[in-house]
């Protein structure tokens, strides 16, 4: 399919205010208009979406075409995307349209070439033309979606040949702060309160939840923790051949480098984590300086010289053939 193709198949779908919708538009669980405050994102943040723009110039991709953004959010990607003019068209794209309209606001008049904006579930990735886009860019989304193997293979289908697909997860070495969040509940219930256990408990049911493959995860909003053999062996399965950058953000490469091997400070992600994800206040975090933190710490000192356990990566695939 040629670029004028998909132009004809956006063209026809119903426009909705400023974007055009693939997917009828849903909410996000939570309160869109708060959701940059309590992940502490702000419109000078670009360094993520220039640092995918210089991950994808390092691995050949050449800009042609149009790079679809799937579940944008407030922009946390798309803003440095866009303000790099790298792209010859850019689809941003999300469930809600509380969250294009944000994104829209913080690009604004930027000269960023083409942008265009829609709203998409990613279980209707199928519809897109076969081979109609050149890359696909993914920020923390695709943990949301319940069936990932069909997932990537409608990826397959929708890149042209020599397409990337580039993006951030969560991987199953998150699953060693559920398992330190539970040992202090169980060690420590003396010095916390019923409540204060009540919320590091809550935090490694979540983690065994998004660990656990035997369970329904249909209605849930975060489902999986990934495992980067896996990824890499569904991505072959569907003509992408995946690299990986263990426990690195898109921002790790805004100036270039690529950091192959990087040591990161465990104890700081966990604590981090605590108070983005899991909303823990100051007292919360207090507690966990105090009684999970020096447990935390044994693994900054077994990563010392590399390695460490997988919390999360960027992964970037190239499907196969070469591009027209």
């Amino acid at each position: 399919m040629t670029e004028l193709s998909l132009d004809t198949w956006l063209n026809d779908l119903p426009l909705l205010d400023f974007y055009r919708e693939i997917s009828p538009p849903r909410r996000y669980d939570t309160d869109e208009g708060a959701y940059d405050a309590q992940y502490g994102i702000d419109e000078t943040m670009v360094r993520e979406g220039l640092g995918a723009v210089n991950l994808l110039r390092h691995h050949g991709y050449d800009f042609r075409g149009t790079a679809l953004e799937i579940g944008c959010g407030t922009g946390r990607l798309s803003l440095g995307l866009a303000r790099s003019s790298a792209f010859e068209h850019l689809l941003l794209t999300d469930c809600s349209p509380s969250f294009l309209k944000i994104t829209a606001r913080k690009i604004g008049r930027v000269d960023a070439g083409r942008v265009d904006y829609a709203t998409l579930m990613g279980e209707d990735l199928g519809r897109f033309p076969p081979g109609s886009l050149s890359a696909v860019l993914l920020n923390a989304a695709l943990h949301h979606v319940v069936d990932v193997d069909k997932f990537l293979a409608d990826i397959s289908r929708a890149l042209a040949p020599g397409g990337f697909i580039v993006f951030l997860e969560p991987c199953t070495g998150m699953l060693t702060m559920g398992m330190l969040a539970h040992v202090a509940v169980q060690t420590h219930n003396g010095a916390m309160s019923p409540e204060q256990c009540a919320r590091f408990q809550a935090m490694a049911d979540c983690m065994t939840f998004y660990h656990r493959r035997d369970i329904d995860k249909a209605n849930s909003e975060d489902k999986h923790l990934f495992n980067p053999h896996e990824m890499i062996v569904w991505s072959r399965r569907h003509d992408i051949e995946m690299d990986f950058y263990p426990n690195a953000h898109f921002a790790a490469f805004h100036n270039g480098m690529i950091p192959k091997d990087r040591v990161f400070n465990f104890t700081l992600y966990f604590r981090n984590h605590l108070k983005y994800c899991m909303n823990f206040d100051d007292e919360l975090l207090a507690l966990y300086d105090t009684h999970v933190a020096p447990f935390a710490a044994y693994m900054d000192v077994a990563a010392q010289g590399g390695g460490g356990p997988f919390m999360e990566g960027v992964f970037i695939g190239r499907k196969a053939g070469s591009p027209a």
